[in-house]
């Protein structure tokens, strides 16, 4: 399964010059923006594709809709899409090919009222299989951890609630096949961040680690213009697969086969310039999985 997450930069929160321009009140400039990462995202050929920061605006999502439906190749996508609570004009949007994998169910959970984060779960299952496994994919955008107290317990709170709600759906396995969870999006935090901890002291494993043996360097150039590790693709399972294994292979029979940021020939601890002009303040990070069948008895 190949799987890309990547955080595309709302017109909401694109700012020029000073800070007084929003994109938003430049139509031509986040059309042809956005038909560039959706170009981007469809040279990927992903099985699943997590977007988040997707601005709400029904003709927005429309250019979306209406660039992948024009442009569809081999891959062609269902368009799933969750917006934030309490009206905020951003949300997920998930990608899933319809030709190799068939939607059960989508749902948006809240994170925090105060943050009015959210986390939408998909539910699918291979068109063209005897497995009976499901697989969900969790797409999420935790809280900005600015410099206070109150930010930061909000992040953690978001994080358990997360986790929550996996450990929840992984126990709901069905007597035709497994469930695995697949976790993407913009985490806000590093490796060495409190939230990245969380997950990883829980059995959230990086697809990134599993592959590399060391996690990556800058995905995101905040607005702070630090560069920051911020997006990753979290593999959940019942124990710590990085510790287990030497190589990219787990016990849990998950292998990672790939695991790199876009564009490649640019250095994961290395900054694209112009990318925020181009796409976005985010790198889109690209996975492939590979699930091999449970050996028989």
């Amino acid at each position: 399964m190949k799987v890309a997450t990547w955080n595309v930069l709302s017109p909401t929160y694109h700012r020029f010059g000073t800070g007084r321009v929003l994109e938003t009140t430049l139509k031509q400039h986040y059309e042809d923006r956005i038909n560039r990462i959706m170009s981007l995202v469809l040279s990927l050929k992903c099985d699943v594709v997590c977007l988040q920061e997707v601005w709400s605006d029904e003709g927005f999502l429309n250019v979306i809709k209406k660039y992948l439906e024009d442009n569809k190749g081999e891959e062609e996508y269902d368009v799933l899409y969750g917006q934030r609570t309490f009206w905020r004009p951003d949300g997920c949007l998930t990608l899933v090919n319809k030709r190799k994998y068939r939607v059960l169910k989508n749902q948006t959970y809240p994170l925090g009222w105060l943050s009015s984060r959210i986390v939408m779960c998909t539910t699918i299952q291979e068109t063209d299989s005897s497995s009976r496994d499901t697989f969900n994919i969790w797409n999420t955008h935790l809280s900005y951890p600015h410099q206070d107290f109150c930010s930061a317990g909000r992040q953690i709170r978001e994080t358990k609630t997360l986790i929550n709600y996996v450990y929840s759906s992984h126990q709901k396995k069905t007597s035709d096949g497994n469930i695995v969870n697949i976790v993407c999006g913009d985490f806000n935090s590093d490796e060495h961040g409190d939230v990245y901890q969380l997950m990883k002291n829980n059995n959230f494993n990086s697809s990134f680690v599993l592959k590399n043996k060391r996690e990556v360097k800058i995905t995101h150039r905040d607005h702070t213009n630090k560069r920051v590790a911020s997006d990753y693709v979290w593999v959940y399972s019942k124990s710590n697969l990085t510790k287990q294994q030497e190589d990219e292979r787990s016990e849990d029979g998950i292998q990672v086969n790939d695991a790199k940021l876009y564009p490649p020939y640019i250095p994961d601890d290395k900054w694209p310039d112009h990318f925020i002009e181009e796409y976005s303040d985010h790198r889109p990070l690209f996975v492939d999985l590979y699930f091999p069948p449970p050996k028989s008895n």
